[in-house]
C-alpha cells in the first residue's frame, strides 16, 4: 500500500464534505401534526434535503472509518503492525467514535458480535436547519402551509448532532469528521 493510495481515500471524504459547502438545492417538505391533531405541511425550497445531507455524513462516516484497513496496510509496508495501529486507534475517542458510528450505521446497530470501541454509544440525529433573516426571500403562509423560499443558501448553517446512549450531545458530526480526519493524517505522519 502506498500513501498515494491511503491519501486518495483521505480526499475522497474531503470531498464529499465540501459538498455540502453548497447548500443549494431542490428544497423538501414536511409535515407537523399538532397536538390537536391538525397538520401543517411546510415547504421549504432552495436547499439540500436532509436525506441528501444525510447520505453524505453517513458515507463519510463509513469512508472514514473504512481507513483503518488502508492505513493498516500502508503501515505494515514501513515496518508497523496491526497492532500498532488498532493501539493508537483505541487511544484516540474521535476515532472510537467513528469505528462505532461507521459500524452501527453498516450493521444495524453494534449488537451481537460488535464490541463498541467508545464507552459512549454514539449515534447520528437529525439534521437541522438554521435559517437565518437574510436566507429568507419569501415566506408565505396558508390555512395549514407555511412555504419557503431560500435564495441565499450559503448562510444556511447545517448540523448533524452526535448523541450518547443517553442522548446527550457530543458534538456536531461535521466538526467531529475534521477531528477524524485530523486524527487519521497524524497517524499517517507517524508511520
Amino acid at each position: 500500500m502506498k500513501l498515494d493510495q491511503v491519501q486518495a481515500v483521505v480526499d475522497r471524504v474531503k470531498r464529499f464534505s465540501s459538498s455540502l459547502d453548497s447548500k443549494v438545492g431542490d428544497g423538501f417538505n414536511y409535515s407537523y401534526q399538532f397536538d390537536d391533531g391538525s397538520e401543517c405541511l411546510y415547504t421549504i425550497n432552495g436547499v439540500k434535503s436532509p436525506e441528501v445531507i444525510e447520505d453524505v455524513v453517513t458515507t463519510m462516516f463509513v469512508w472514514l472509518w473504512s481507513l483503518k484497513d488502508y492505513i493498516k496496510k500502508y503501515a505494515s509496508a514501513h515496518s508497523k503492525t496491526g497492532r500498532w495501529v488498532e493501539d493508537k486507534i483505541n487511544l484516540n475517542s474521535e476515532l472510537c467514535i467513528c469505528a462505532d458510528i461507521a459500524n452501527g450505521l453498516k450493521h444495524g446497530g453494534l449488537g451481537a458480535g460488535f464490541t463498541p470501541r467508545s464507552s459512549l454509544g454514539p449515534s447520528l440525529g437529525k439534521v437541522r436547519y438554521t435559517f437565518p433573516q437574510q436566507s429568507i426571500a419569501s415566506l408565505t403562509f396558508g390555512a395549514s402551509s407555511v412555504g419557503f423560499d431560500i435564495t441565499q443558501a450559503e448562510n444556511v448553517v447545517l448540523e448533524v448532532p452526535v448523541y450518547d446512549k443517553a442522548g446527550n450531545k457530543i458534538d456536531d458530526a461535521f466538526n467531529l469528521v475534521s477531528k477524524i480526519v485530523d486524527s487519521w493524517e497524524r497517524m499517517l505522519s507517524a508511520v
